[in-house]
């Protein structure tokens, strides 16, 4: 019994390996659909890799693996955005976030709220955006997840700057400074201060925007990734042209362009060329705009064949065409923008498109299309909730029908427009009223702080001027301590040499004490044993008795020594012994 017992169990042990393994590798097979729609992506072959992506999803959902469905999703939501289809990136969006929500995985909510709103931010969607955005921020917040909490920080800074709620926004992209700090990301760093600088900018807070601009060119310069450098230039391109720096605008763009090319980044070229037409349209440089505008058309149809893309560059063409004084290519492109604002569903630019293009028709006489396009126009700028966009074209509108003597339609309009802009100017002034409170608290903030930092800047001087005195004492004491030292050092070194001299010259004395007696002693004998020679004393006798060497009257001791051939000393005690006298007496005494 036991026997079939432990048979039963390593059959069950060995399917339950078996079937680990087949999992494994299935995952493996799936996944591979997955890199491969990716390598698509990089190689911007778009429609394979949306049909990897497809089939990744279905595998996915096939072995009930909810992770790698959600992967799936994402991936397909981040394609459609690549390619600006943003209806169905929400949409994929939306699915991947009602997944993550039934199976409570937060970590990957956060992530994908912070992507939904990223896709609103594109549409323009800002309520939207910013919902999704603080539901991000509350779970990023529990988790402590501080680089997509920037994200988060930079989208939502992004959001109220859209939403003229300048303050937030700084604040907002002041977090996300700090936050990308923590984490060194020098290329978000380079784009977060370039858009706090434009911001300062609006605030009225020029010294600060200029301080954020040059931060932002320095981590611009810091960036290793060639391509984030490239984003972070063509950004501050971008801000340097709301800054009608134009110059140093087109030289940003010019470098960001050079780098998306190399990179093969279509998209990015695509933008930067525009950008660069849209300068040359500000310079009035029509020629070149003309032509950056229309590569920039080439490059839309032949890539990615972009809606959003294509109205943008129409728009832009129509304006260029509009200074010209061209109205009917003007109205050409106006008209192809209009239609493709419509196939991207974006309200504000089509009512935006088309009051441009009833303007044009009113240039060219053409009454009756301008009024037929602005009633259009009317309901799109209503969906897209810019009063001052309605205004404006209800304002118009109102003139053509006065002048056109259609006073009723007229008189309903001004009416219309007098109420909603009474509801705007209270509305608009009770923002402007908390704007310049905000601006007034900005200012005496500043001052505070310029205040503060000046007192710490005396403060430090003080406390810098007391360090020196300190370090100046310190030095003199230490150098006099020094000085000291070797003063005592060549003193004790002096004191030992006299010492060692008197020593030596005590032993030289001793030495001179016993010495003479024993040389005197030494003469004396030779003196005794040179007399005692009869030699000299016969030689001294016979000298003296010839009588010659008394003819010198000059003659010493020294001579008569030298005519003898002997010393002085034994001739003096020879003389001596044999006259009893001395040299002197004898001389003195001699015949």
């Amino acid at each position: 019994m036991s026997v079939l017992r432990t048979f039963i169990l390593s059959i069950c042990f060995v399917s339950l390996i078996v079937q680990k393994i087949s999992a494994q590798n299935y995952e493996k097979n799936i996944e591979f659909f997955n890199l491969k729609a990716k390598d698509f992506v990089k190689e911007n072959r778009f429609d394979s890799a949306k049909k990897y992506f497809n089939v990744y999803l279905e595998q996915s959902r096939a072995v009930s693996d909810k992770k790698a469905e959600s992967k799936a999703l994402a991936n397909l939501a981040n394609l459609e955005k690549h390619l600006h289809s943003y209806g169905k990136s929400v949409e994929f969006f939306r699915s991947a976030v009602a997944l993550n929500e039934k199976i409570e995985d937060r970590h990957e909510l956060m992530r994908l709220y912070s992507e939904l709103a990223s896709v609103y931010i594109e549409m323009q969607n800002f309520e939207d955006a910013e919902y999704y955005c603080n539901k991000s921020w509350n779970l990023t917040d529990k988790f402590q997840d501080i680089p997509l909490k920037a994200q988060v920080d930079e989208q939502l800074g992004l959001i109220y700057y859209y939403k003229n709620q300048y303050e937030k926004s700084a604040g907002k992209y002041k977090e996300a400074v700090h936050f990308y700090r923590i984490n060194s990301n020098f290329d978000k760093l380079s784009i977060v201060l370039s858009n706090l600088a434009l911001v300062a900018d609006i605030q009225g807070e020029q010294d600060s925007s200029a301080h954020y601009l040059e931060l932002a060119l320095i981590y611009a310069e810091k960036s290793k990734d060639k391509v984030s450098y490239a984003l972070s230039i063509n950004n501050l391109g971008q801000i340097l042209f709301k800054l009608s720096d134009f110059d140093r605008a087109i030289h940003y763009f010019e470098e960001a362009d050079s780098i998306f090319n190399k990179n093969n980044l279509i998209g990015e070229h695509i933008k930067t060329i525009n950008n660069i037409a849209t300068v040359w349209l500000q310079k009035r440089d029509f020629d070149k705009a003309e032509k950056s505008f229309l590569e920039t058309l080439k490059l839309i149809k032949k890539y990615n064949n972009n809606s959003n893309y294509k109205a943008l560059v129409y728009s832009n063409l129509s304006l260029m065409y509009d200074n010209k004084k061209e109205f009917f290519k003007s109205i050409m492109y106006a008209d192809s923008a209009v239609l493709s604002y419509q196939l991207e569903n974006n309200p504000k630019s089509t009512a935006e498109i088309l009051f441009l293009l009833a303007s044009l028709y009113n240039k060219i006489n053409n009454t009756s299309k301008a009024i037929s396009i602005l009633e259009q126009s009317i309901p799109f700028a209503i969906m897209s909730k810019n009063n001052p966009l309605i205004l404006k074209i209800e304002k118009t509108l109102a003139k053509i029908y006065y002048f056109n003597k259609q006073y009723e339609k007229s008189a309903e309009l001004l009416i219309d427009y007098q109420s909603r802009n009474d509801t705007f100017i209270k509305s608009n002034l009770s923002k402007q009223i908390a704007d310049l409170e905000n601006r007034i608290l900005n200012i005496k903030k500043q001052s505070q702080i310029k205040e503060l930092q000046y007192k710490n800047r005396q403060m430090q001087l003080v406390d810098d001027a007391r360090k020196n005195y300190i370090f100046l004492i310190t030095l003199l004491i230490v150098g006099v301590v020094i000085f000291s030292i070797i003063l005592a050092f060549y003193s004790l070194k002096t004191r030992k040499a006299y010492i060692k001299l008197v020593e030596k010259n005590k032993v030289i004395s001793d030495y001179n004490l016993i010495s003479k007696p024993i040389e005197e002693n030494i003469v004396k004998e030779e003196v005794e044993s040179e007399i005692k020679k009869p030699e000299l004393v016969e030689q001294i006798i016979e000298l003296f008795e010839q009588g010659e060497i008394w003819k010198n009257k000059d003659l010493t001791l020294n001579m008569l020594a030298d005519t003898l051939e002997t010393n002085t000393n034994y001739l003096s005690e020879a003389l001596t012994k044999i006259y009893h006298k001395n040299f002197k007496t004898i001389i003195r005494v001699r015949p």
